[in-house]
Parts: C-alpha cells; sequence; structure tokens
C-alpha cells in the first residue's frame, strides 16, 4: 500500500528523493575541493590545477574561507646600484612577456577582503544579539521542510511523541518553538497535529507490531556473527518492553488542560459592610446531564483546582496558572465557578462560565486561547440536561447583543473574567481494539471522512533513516545550525526508540550532513568532533550494531578522515596567515584555533593509534602538503620571456624561489609550534622545499646557454637561504648537509659565460665612448683635466669587479680572467687615445701657421713662424704684463715688448692635452684598482694580481713618453726657428780685431756686453711662441706632465743653442770672432731665458734650470767672468 498523506504537494528535493530507491549521499566523493582554481586560468590550466587540489578523496566546501596565499615579494631585486649603463654591455634582464596563468600569483590578501566580507556576513546573520536574523534565516531555510515528505513524517511523529509522554506543564512551549522550528504556518500544523492524535491511538498497536518485526523479520545477514544478532535483537525487545512499560501504570485516555486565571472585572458585591472576597474553582465536568455547578470533582482530584482568594475586591488580579487533568476524556467541558468567601455563612454564588472542548477546533495548538468570558447566572434548578442548559447560555448572550465580551456582565449583572487555556487530550487503543480497527481499514475502502485512519499503516512502516537524513538535511545549513535545540534532541531521542532506529543513525546523519555542507568554523568542527566522540563511545558501550550501520559508520569516518587529512595536507591554505600591507603579521588566533581543532579531530578519529604513528601520518600530510604547494607556485609562476613559447625559465624560477622562501618561514616561526611535538614541520619544511628547489635549479640551469643577471639573482637566492631562514638547517641537519648546493661549482661555468660577455661589452663600450668624445676637461673650473671617458671606463671596470666580489663565491680563478679582460680593454683604449693623440700631432692645419709641418730652417718657415707672431699679436691686441699670473711663464722683468697670448693657435691643441691627462690618470686609476682587488682576494695572490698588469704599466709608460717626446719635438722645431732668427741671424756690427792666436782655448777674451733692448728685442719672437705654448699647456695638463715638458723644453731649447754654436758645420763655416759674438750674445740672452722659465719661483727652479744647461757653458770653456748685469757662470 502506497502512502497516503493529506500532506501539501511535495516537492524534490536535492540530497533525498521520496522514492523506495533513494541513494544516500557518496561521501567518499562528498567533499569538494579545499580550493578552487582562479577563474583566469584557462580550461586546461584549471584541470590540472583542479588536479594539484585533488587529494585523491574529493574536496570539501569550505563557504569560500580559503584562498591562495600570496608568497610573491613582486619585482626582481636590484642587486646593483645605479651605475655607468651596465645593461649596455650586459643583459640586464630579459624581456618578461605574459604569465602562463593569468596573473603571476594568487594573492591570499587580495582574497583576504572575500574571506572577511564572508565572515563579517556569517557574523550578521547567525550572531546578532536580538537573534533576529538568526530566527529569519532559519524561517527562511526551513519552508523546505512543508515540501518534504520526510519531515513531515517526522513531525507527526515529534508531536505523537508529544502526545504520548503528555508533558503537560511544558507542551505549550515546547509546540511552539517546535512549529516555529519547522517553519510550519498553523494551518498546516494544526493538519499535523490531527494526524498526529490519530497515530498515538495505535500506540500499542505500533510497539506490539515492531516486536513482531524484531522477532521474525530481523535479518541475520546484517550481523558479524549469530550472537551479534542475538544480542541486538534482545536490546530492541528490551527497549520496546521499556516503551510498554511507562504505559502499564498510567491510563491510556488523558485529558488536561492549562488554565492562566488573569483577573476579574464587574463583581457583584456580597458583603453587607465590605466588598467581597472572590475565588474560582476550576474542574473539568462531564456532559452526562447533570447540573454543570453540581457534583464537582473533590477538592483532592487532579480535575479540580481552586484559586486564592481576593479580599475585599471586586476586580481582583489573580495572574495564577492551573492544569486540570482527568483520565475520562469525555469529561470535556472545562467550568469556572466564582464563589464569595464566608467565613461564617455560605460561600456566595456570584457567576460562572463553560467552554466546551469538545467543539474547539484541533489539539496542540501552537498558542493557548486567551479571552474576556461573560460571568453566567446560576442556571435554574431543573436545567439538568445538556438542551437546557444551551438555551440558558444563549438567552443570556442574547440579552448582551449576542457577543461574549464585558458588556454581557450589564446584563447578567454579574462581570466578567479574563481567562487563557491551553489543552491537549491523549487517546490511546488498547491492542486488540487496535487491531480490530487496522484489520477493518486494510478491509475496507477509505472513507473521505476517516482518511486519517488510512495513515496509520503507512506512518508505522515507513523508512525512518529517511526522516532522520532529510531532517539533517533541511534544518543543518551552516555554521550557526549545526547543531539541534535541546528540545528538539530530546524528540529525537526518544523518536529513534520508538521507531527502533539506532542511536548511531542520528549521529550518523548528523555527520553526513556537516561534511556535505562543511564551513571551517569553530561551532562546526566542534560540533564534528562531539559527533565522532559520541560514535565511538557509543560502540566501545555497544559495540552490537547491524552491519550496515557500522558499514556505514566505518565510511562516514573514512570521509571524515579524508575531510580533515586534506585539510591538514594543505594547512597553509587551509589557514592562512595574516598580512598587513606586504608584512606578514603571522596567524590569527582564529585559524590557530581552527588548525589546532582538525588535528584534535583527526586524534579523535585515530584514538587507537600511537602517538608516534599518528605525528608520522601527519608528517606524510606536511609533505604532502609542500609537495601540493611547490607545484601550485610553481604552475602559477610560469612566465613566458622573450619570443620563446617556454614557461619553465630562470625568470620563473626566481618567483618560486620568493614564494617558498616566505613559506619555509612560515612554518618555522609560525605553524611549528600549532602541529604536535613529534611532528618537526621545521625540519620536514626546510628539507623538502629545498630538495624541490635544488632539483629544478640544476635543471634549469642545465637548459640556460646564455647568462643573464636573472642567473645571478638566482645565485642571491640561494645565499638569502643558506644564510638566512636556513641557516641553522644546512650546517646542522645531516640531509639538509648532504643536499647543500655547491654553489662554486654550479655557476662557475656562468661566471665565465659573463666574464666572455663582458669583454664583448667593454669592446662595444669603448667604440661608442670614444665615437662621442669630445676631448673636454670634466671640470675645468676645479681643475678635472681628463675626459668622462675615462672614468666610465673605470666605472664599468669597478662594476664588474664589484659585481665579482657581490657572488661571495669561490672566484679567485675566475677574477684573474676578469682582470684580463680588464688589462685588454684598458690597453685597447690606451692604444685608441694614443692613436688619436699621434693624429693631433700629424694634424696639418691651413689656418694655424705653426700646425704646418717643417723639415728645415729656411725662408718658408721662418715667414710661416713671423707671421704666426703678428697674427697673434693683430687679433689679441692685450698687453702682457711682467707679472702675468694666469701662467707659469710669466716673461723676465727686462721684457719690455708686449707678449701676446693666443691659446686657439697653439701647436699643441687642447683636445690633445686632455687626452694626455685620460693616459695619465688611467694609470693612476688602475693602480687604486689594483690596490683594491688585492685587498678584496688571497692575500697570497697578490703578486699574481701585480704582475697581471704589469705589463700594462710598462707599456703605457713607454708610449705616454715617447708622446710627450713628440710634443716636444713639435714644440722644438719652432724653438729652433725662434733660437735661429734670434741667434744665427744675427751679426756684428763692426768687424772684430784679428787676434793672434786662433784657437780659443788659449786666448782668453772678455764677453761682449750686449744691451738689454737688443737682447730682448731678439728674444721677443722666441718668448712669444714659449707664452703662448706653455700658457696652453699649463692651463690643460697636470702638474706632473706640465713640468715633465717644461723642463724637457728647457732642454731642448739649449740642445738648439748648441747646435747653433757649436756644430760641426757652424765650426766649419763660421769665423771665430763671430763665434766668439755669438757665444757672447748667448750669454746675455741666459738671465732673460731663466728669469722667463723661473716665472718668479713659480716654474722650474733656478738650481734645475742651471743643472740642465750647464753643459753648454763647459763647452764654451769660458772661465769665470763677471757682467755687472748677469750672474756670475762657470
Amino acid at each position: 500500500m502506497k502512502l497516503h498523506l493529506n500532506f501539501r504537494k511535495i516537492g524534490g528535493n536535492p540530497t533525498t528523493t521520496t522514492t523506495a530507491g533513494e541513494q544516500q549521499p557518496n561521501l567518499s566523493t562528498s567533499v569538494s575541493n579545499v580550493v578552487t582554481p582562479s577563474s583566469g586560468v584557462k580550461p586546461q590550466q584549471q584541470q590540472q590545477q583542479q588536479q594539484h587540489f585533488d587529494d585523491g578523496h574529493g574536496g570539501h566546501n569550505i563557504g569560500g574561507l580559503l584562498s591562495i596565499q600570496k608568497h610573491m615579494k613582486g619585482g626582481f631585486e636590484k642587486v646593483l646600484t645605479k651605475t655607468s649603463d651596465f645593461a649596455a654591455y650586459l643583459p640586464f634582464s630579459r624581456n618578461i612577456g605574459i604569465p602562463k596563468g593569468g596573473s603571476l600569483i594568487l594573492s591570499i590578501f587580495s582574497e583576504e577582503k572575500k574571506v572577511n566580507a564572508f565572515k563579517e556576513e556569517s557574523s550578521k546573520v547567525y550572531n546578532n544579539k536580538d537573534g533576529e536574523d538568526l530566527k529569519q534565516d532559519l524561517h527562511q531555510s526551513h519552508k523546505l521542510a512543508c515540501h518534504d515528505q520526510n519531515i513531515s513524517v517526522l513531525y507527526v511523529y515529534f508531536l505523537s511523541i508529544l502526545l504520548v509522554s503528555h508533558q503537560t506543564k511544558s507542551i505549550k512551549v515546547t509546540i511552539s518553538q517546535l512549529c516555529e522550528y519547522f517553519g510550519f504556518d498553523n494551518e498546516l500544523h494544526t493538519q499535523y497535529a490531527a494526524h498526529a492524535y490519530h497515530l498515538t491511538k495505535y500506540y500499542l498497536y505500533e510497539l506490539n507490531k515492531r516486536k513482531e518485526t524484531v522477532t521474525k523479520s530481523l535479518n541475520v545477514n546484517e550481523f558479524s556473527d549469530k550472537k551479534m544478532f542475538e544480542k541486538y535483537k534482545l536490546a530492541q525487545l528490551n527497549q520496546l518492553n521499556e516503551l510498554l512499560f511507562k504505559l502499564s501504570n498510567v491510563s491510556l485516555n488523558t485529558l488536561s488542560v492549562i488554565v492562566n486565571l488573569f483577573n476579574a472585572k464587574g463583581l457583584p458585591k456580597k458583603d453587607m459592610g465590605s466588598n467581597s472576597d472572590p475565588y474560582v474553582n476550576i474542574y473539568l465536568k462531564k456532559d452526562d446531564g447533570t447540573p454543570l455547578l453540581k457534583n464537582k470533582p473533590s477538592i483532592s482530584s487532579e480535575s479540580f483546582a481552586r484559586s486564592s482568594c481576593m479580599k475585599n475586591n471586586l476586580s481582583p488580579e489573580w495572574n495564577e496558572t492551573f492544569v486540570v487533568s482527568t483520565n475520562d476524556i469525555k469529561e470535556n467541558k472545562l467550568v469556572l465557578s466564582v464563589y464569595d468567601l464566608d467565613l461564617v455563612t455560605k460561600n456566595d454564588f456570584m457567576g460562572f462560565m463553560v467552554v466546551d472542548l469538545e467543539s474547539e477546533q484541533g489539539i496542540l495548538k501552537t498558542k493557548e486561547n486567551i479571552q474576556e468570558y461573560p460571568l453566567l447566572p446560576k442556571p435554574p434548578s431543573d436545567s439538568n440536561n445538556k438542551l437546557f442548559l444551551v438555551k440558558f447560555v444563549k438567552h443570556v448572550y442574547r440579552k448582551s447583543g449576542g457577543s461574549l465580551n464585558s458588556s454581557s456582565s450589564t446584563a447578567a449583572g454579574l462581570g466578567t473574567i479574563k481567562i487563557g487555556y491551553y489543552w491537549m487530550t491523549r487517546e490511546i487503543f488498547k491492542l486488540e481494539e487496535a487491531k480490530k480497527m487496522i484489520d477493518q481499514i486494510e478491509s475496507q475502502p477509505m472513507n473521505g471522512a476517516d482518511e486519517d485512519q488510512y495513515l496509520i499503516p503507512n506512518l508505522i512502516d515507513f523508512s525512518h533513516d529517511k526522516c532522520l537524513k532529510s531532517f539533517c538535511v533541511i534544518f543543518i545549513q551552516g555554521a550557526s545550525s549545526c547543531t539541534f535545540p535541546d528540545h528538539i534532541e530530546s524528540l529525537l531521542n526518544q523518536y529513534q526508540k520508538r521507531v527502533l532506529l539506532s542511536p548511531m543513525v542520528k549521529l550518523l546523519c548528523h555527520l553526513e550532513r556537516l561534511l556535505e555542507i562543511f564551513v571551517i568554523t569553530t561551532q562546526v568542527l566542534d560540533q564534528m568532533k562531539q559527533l565522532i566522540v559520541k560514535m565511538i563511545e557509543m560502540l566501545k558501550n555497544d559495540p552490537v550494531q547491524p552491519d550496515p550501520i557500522l558499514s556505514r559508520y566505518k565510511k562516514t569516518l573514512e570521509a571524515t578522515k579524508s575531510l580533515f587529512k586534506g585539510l591538514i595536507s594543505k594547512y597553509g591554505l587551509s589557514f592562512p596567515v595574516s598580512v598587513e600591507g606586504n608584512k606578514i603579521q603571522g596567524i590569527s588566533e582564529e585559524n590557530a584555533k581552527l588548525l589546532g581543532k582538525c588535528i584534535e579531530i583527526l586524534r579523535t578519529i585515530h584514538y587507537d593509534m600511537p602517538s608516534k604513528e599518528l605525528e608520522s601520518m601527519i608528517s606524510v600530510l606536511v609533505k604532502q602538503y609542500i609537495q601540493f604547494f611547490y607545484s601550485m607556485i610553481k604552475e602559477r609562476s610560469q612566465i613566458r620571456i622573450e619570443d620563446s613559447g617556454d614557461f619553465d625559465n630562470i625568470v620563473s624560477l626566481l618567483d618560486v624561489y620568493d614564494a617558498i622562501e616566505t613559506q619555509i618561514t612560515n612554518d618555522i616561526d609560525i605553524y611549528s609550534v600549532l602541529f604536535p611535538k613529534g611532528v618537526n614541520i621545521g625540519d620536514l619544511s626546510a628539507y623538502n622545499y629545498y630538495k624541490l628547489l635544488k632539483q629544478d635549479t640544476l635543471d634549469q640551469l642545465a637548459r640556460e646557454k646564455k647568462v643573464c643577471m636573472e642567473t645571478f639573482f638566482l645565485l642571491k637566492k640561494i645565499q638569502n637561504l643558506h644564510n638566512g631562514v636556513l641557516q641553522s638547517y644546512i650546517d646542522q641537519d645531516a640531509q639538509l648537509v648532504k643536499e647543500k648546493m655547491d654553489i662554486d661549482n654550479i655557476f662557475s661555468k656562468f661566471v665565465s659565460m659573463w666574464i666572455s660577455e663582458t669583454e664583448k661589452q667593454f669592446h662595444s663600450w669603448i667604440q661608442r665612448s670614444l665615437s662621442k668624445e669630445a676631448w673636454k676637461p670634466s671640470d675645468l673650473k676645479n681643475g678635472v683635466l681628463h675626459s668622462f671617458s675615462v672614468m666610465d671606463l673605470f666605472s664599468i671596470f669597478e662594476v664588474g669587479k664589484n659585481h665579482m666580489v657581490s657572488l661571495q663565491i669561490n672566484i679567485d680563478n675566475s677574477m684573474f680572467d676578469y682582470l684580463s679582460v680588464v688589462n685588454i680593454v684598458y690597453n685597447a683604449y690606451i692604444e685608441d687615445v694614443m692613436v688619436s693623440i699621434q693624429k693631433d700631432l700629424d694634424q696639418n692645419d691651413a689656418s694655424n701657421p705653426v700646425s704646418q709641418k717643417v723639415e728645415e730652417i729656411n725662408e718658408k718657415s721662418t715667414n710661416l713662424f713671423t707671421k704666426f707672431i703678428q697674427d697673434t699679436r693683430k687679433a689679441l691686441k692685450i698687453e702682457t704684463t711682467n707679472n702675468n699670473n694666469n701662467n707659469l711663464t710669466n716673461s723676465s722683468s727686462h721684457i719690455k715688448q708686449q707678449i701676446p697670448i693666443n691659446n686657439s693657435t697653439s701647436v699643441i691643441t687642447m683636445s690633445t692635452c686632455v687626452k694626455l691627462n685620460c693616459i695619465e690618470f688611467s694609470r693612476f686609476l688602475l693602480d687604486e684598482y689594483i690596490t683594491d682587488v688585492q685587498n678584496k682576494l688571497n692575500p697570497s695572490l697578490s703578486d699574481k694580481v701585480e704582475s697581471t698588469f704589469k705589463a700594462s704599466f710598462t707599456k703605457t709608460r713607454q708610449r705616454f713618453d715617447h708622446h710627450i717626446e713628440q710634443v716636444i719635438s713639435k714644440l722644438g722645431k719652432w724653438i729652433k726657428i725662434a733660437l735661429d732668427i734670434a741667434i744665427r741671424q744675427q751679426t756684428p756690427s763692426k768687424k772684430p780685431a784679428k787676434l793672434q792666436n786662433t784657437t780659443l782655448n788659449l786666448i782668453d777674451l772678455s764677453p761682449i756686453t750686449f744691451p738689454q733692448e737688443q737682447v730682448d728685442s731678439l728674444l721677443e719672437e722666441l718668448l712669444a711662441f714659449l707664452n703662448n705654448e706653455l700658457t696652453t699647456l699649463s692651463g690643460n695638463l697636470y702638474q706632473p706632465t706640465f713640468s715633465r715638458l717644461i723642463k724637457s723644453v728647457w732642454i731642448n731649447l739649449w740642445r738648439e743653442v748648441d747646435a747653433i754654436l757649436f756644430s760641426q758645420e757652424v765650426l766649419k763655416k763660421e769665423s771665430f770672432e763671430t763665434l766668439h759674438w755669438r757665444s757672447s750674445l748667448v750669454l746675455s740672452m741666459y738671465p732673460t731665458l731663466e728669469s722667463f722659465f723661473n716665472a718668479d719661483g713659480g716654474g722650474t727652479s733656478i738650481d734645475q734650470l742651471k743643472a740642465s744647461s750647464d753643459y753648454l757653458f763647459q763647452k764654451m770653456n769660458l772661465h769665470y767672468f763677471k757682467n755687472d748685469n748677469h750672474h756670475l757662470i762657470k
């Protein structure tokens, strides 16, 4: 027979069905993923990530509370500070394309807002202080209950249990709470209450039928052995017998009324000297034809109650509650009679009222009936039948206008009384009567008027485990509703006993539902632990359970275990740390508690497992998380670089290092204290993450064919791990010591590649730098006379050296390779500069006479020199005073003529001077560079470093000296012309007297004295030239170079004088008298020239000048002659 409940239309439910073939939720796959992939990831990537998140036993829905933690610190660290275009000679970083996964890494801290919003919303819904939001939410959710047949059956049984137990004092409150909890309206509740009333009638029949089922139909195959079967069978029978025994000492039929007596108004005055002293009798009366006010129950009867007496009061306020009950359900008239208490005479009747409970619609109402009734006068003595009573009551009411209100008291003159009443009745058929009724129901067609009777067999035979499942599905909706109110729990327990459901069923249904809607909250975890503890204790105390229940228990417990193993195996994502800005603040107190509770639940499930085995199992879970998290980070960090389709590259690996370093730090500093002591999460994290990083690092570097700056960023990441978070592990943990990466060996090839690449870039830089070089002083105002190129050259040398040193690996051999590159590049730079100097010296500028090449002294060269002096005078038109402080070559005080200065037409240009300065300054920088390298390397390698650059120093010095000589040679050619004009081209004005002995050595002649004006006139062009050239050089050359050059000019000058006076050609050609005259002229010129080069002490010292010219005077063989206007000359 099908079940024909007169319920509302039954709708579908997503987790339960109403067919006989209902499928239970598959708990092995009911747990959804701990983490969901980012919505921005492509489908195939989602599938890959799904594999990462799926731990093999399904997942669980945690309500969006979890998200992937962002461990990335963002961007690559820059090892080097700002330098001179370092990227120009070394690839600083590869071009980064689009991340494979959409965004580089998912940020918990971008997802954290969603988490907080979820928690905040949950708080609003479930934790409101006044409870209104909670009520509204439950009301909304539980509307599903009225559309579910299983819930309807359960509700009917709950009401029947209340009727059977007949808990008179609390039933009114219980019914109200029950109806509100299920969300049924009054109409539906009334309908179910009627079903419950009829079900209760067959309570004895139901219990006995269940006994027959246990005795005859219990399947022995559902138990592991026959002994277990007999124990379970006996326990079931004992449970039914206990319920039957409770009814053996009570009446099967009971009617009870709860009366709230509030007040009365307008009572009549019965006493002469004072107001009345009213009290009320409350009792149940059978409608048997006897007067209502006669044959009342005895005062000790349960069907009778009396209120207190209110002295001297015609409008008394009682506010008292009474319960009257009877075992005769025909006593269904509730009578309240009011009397005036008299101590001497008989109590005076003041009025009465009656409620016909038989005419009340429905039982187990959700609220009491509160009303103000008019008091009626005592009926006539012959009103001993029901018909008369009805007529009498109608007559009184008709006088009051046809309504039962306070105005009725005016008609009757007796006042009103206000009461509230709530009644319930229980009627249980005896077994024989019930069987007879069931036989009639099953043998006759259903009569519409008695359709409730036809529900009974189906209600009794209903699959009640479905009711519990549906109940849990509907009423466990979230974190706040994961438990049941106490009155519901009590009803569930009584329901299980009545329908012979094992207590395990309710616990299993409850736990299964929590698994289905799992959310990580304290309430849910506490409830799950309580359920697991109860089931474990239940099986310890009563292991006799049918195999289907035991199998379901094991399956559910296994699903629970899988859930929490999954949570712990993803602990870093399930219970993330808190982040504020870019700083990790630690794990919140809430997440720490949740993780601890998950571990406790796992410990509870494995209560019989030794601690070491449990800790070993948790350690395996931690390793699973390490592998999972590493794979996830690796997947999310993949970036395509350049034009390659390869997403596995060194740039991605750098991001992996950042994330893993953060996770290791979190494990050591934060998570380690939350796990059992035997689970050394710090060691597990350090070793396993490092091992994974090492493998990927070696694989990646093996594929690298080029070197880039990210290569050395990777080196820094490894060193940061070694010297930072892993420092205490890398040197002490035996496993990590074996796994430690040999970075000296791993990166040696990349250092060599870098050096090779650097050499190419250095040479390229030289070409670019020199092509743009203007050869001007960097800062002439502050005396910086070299150009920028030499500084830039050593800047990049310094950057390269600092890069090598910053690698913090054994670079001794590599450093010598790098120094060799520096040496090569330096020599190449010097060579280019010297070639440029040579071009300057060979330059033939038509606009500058002194730049013209001259090979011999002739009229042309003399005219060029003369023109140069004339042009200089004409262009500048300035007078040179004797105390000119702008140069080191001030004229002698004897020079009276104007000596012009024209730097723009100098033989040696400013650019040549700057190039010479670059060479000189480069030697200084190179020396400092070598010293610094020696200080940073092993002291034993100092000599080797010095020898590397020794040849460069020697070669540079030689080339530099060569170019200085070329400069002097170029100047010397014009000095020679000027001296030729001043000395050789001069002849005596009168013929000298002939001498007896023409041998100079045998004749002692006094020198000829020349006027100073004549000397100055002869030296004017020479001094003008020297003043112009030396002024240019003094302002554009560093002092050491200039001092050396001016000394060389001085020496060159006297060598030219020597050639003019005493060359073999001159001695053969010129007469002795002419030689004597010219020698005297030279002697007269010497003081002026000496004063010019000494520059009043600002130039070359007198001693140095004499030492350089002394050989010439010795050659003259002139001995101690005195000239008043000159120094004594030996």
